[in-house]
């Protein structure tokens, strides 16, 4: 170990050594080479509208729906729809589940299911797996990391799932939804420097390495930095457009949110790859 470095971990790293056992030795492996594990609220903030707003629908859908090939259906439904993160969360979530169901013997599943039908017994097994997830994935946070970073003030007030009855709700999933005003403005005045790098540098990039969304990452950081100067436009949680756009340039946030002498790590190279050599910002992946 390293007694002098830092790491920062991003949004999809934490999502991937919670949940996905390909990744965790590598992750692991990695982590125990660094003494400060550092983060971000801006990650708590993606990952509640994000992969855990995905796991609570899907959660919510299993009880709404009166069968499981009802819920099934309903899934099958995103892939018609622009929401492919949340299919493929979703889809990766009911892998991980029927990794557990499939291991066990019908008499196993007798024992546990009584007089159960099966479509009862798998809806009640997968939503409680999908609460344990929920609550593992937001408590790996507290768990890993020692240093917490929140220069914006990013959803100060962020709260995780609550159960209302059989349902799981989200208080509030997005940052408008806050009871502060975030100073991202601030943020980004603070370290303009920096983003017009990277700014800079994603403009140049060649076009066949630029896909739909580092082009909207791209235009909104673009946005902001040309609506900087001017004080009367609220850059912020609670205006609407901004918003939005902060949400595209997440990454780049995230790149000069990480301390200037840490390394962040990542599972993304095409994306944080040219941002962190814009702010020349060390960086690993797994």
């Amino acid at each position: 170990m390293n007694s002098y470095k830092e790491i920062f971990i991003e949004t999809s790293t934490l999502v991937d050594f919670t949940f996905k056992k390909e990744y965790r030795d590598k992750i692991s492996a990695i982590l125990d080479e660094y003494s400060v594990k550092s983060s971000s609220n801006y990650v708590r903030m993606e990952l509640l509208r994000g992969v855990i707003g995905y796991l609570v629908y899907l959660h919510n859908k299993i009880f709404t729906c009166p069968q499981w090939s009802d819920a099934m259906r309903a899934v099958s439904r995103l892939s018609a729809t622009p929401q492919r993160h949340r299919l493929g969360t979703v889809l990766e979530a009911l892998q991980q589940f029927w990794t557990e169901v499939e291991a066990k013997t019908p008499k196993e599943i007798q024992r546990e299911s009584g007089e159960m039908s099966l479509s009862d017994y798998l809806r009640e097994k997968c939503s409680s797996f999908l609460r344990v997830s929920i609550r593992r994935l937001w408590r790996q946070y507290e768990k890993i990391i020692d240093k917490k970073l929140n220069p914006m003030d990013c959803f100060i007030d962020i709260q995780p799932p609550m159960r209302e009855g059989d349902m799981l709700a989200i208080p509030a999933r997005t940052c408008e939804k806050s009871t502060f005003e975030c100073k991202i403005r601030q943020f980004f005045i603070e370290n303009q420097k920096s983003f017009d790098s990277v700014r800079d540098h994603l403009r140049d990039l060649p076009e066949e390495n630029v896909d739909n969304e580092l082009k909207r990452h791209r235009q909104s950081l673009k946005e902001i930095l040309r609506l900087l100067p001017y004080r009367n436009r609220k850059i912020s949680n609670k205006e609407p457009k901004m918003k939005k756009c902060c949400w595209n340039c997440g990454d780049s946030i995230l790149a000069v949110v990480t301390p200037e002498d840490a390394t962040i790590l990542h599972h993304n190279p095409r994306h944080y790859n040219p941002i962190c050599t814009a702010v020349k910002q060390q960086s690993i992946t797994y």
